[in-house]
């Protein structure tokens, strides 16, 4: 049986996963040797499920127009 949150815990938890994918992202920034990830973020980082399908993003992140599927290919069809 799933386990219900209240908001609040529901709220610190979500924030919890927003940082831990924020702090991915610095260490990749900090870390990088390319100037195209340092310099221009041109990358990002994200929580998936098993099948590959997001549940969190950093706030650092750009949007993406494009949604990437459970296969990873952007298709739909293939779903």
């Amino acid at each position: 049986m799933a386990k219900k949150f209240d908001p609040i815990t529901l709220e610190i938890l979500w924030r919890r996963l927003i940082s831990i994918v924020d702090e991915a992202d610095s260490t990749v920034a900090r870390t990088a040797f390319s100037s195209l990830l340092r310099d221009a973020h041109d990358y990002t980082c994200m929580f998936t499920d098993h099948r590959g399908r997001e549940l969190a993003q950093g706030t650092f992140a750009t949007c993406n127009p494009w949604p990437i599927w459970g296969d990873g290919t952007g298709n739909q069809e293939s779903r």
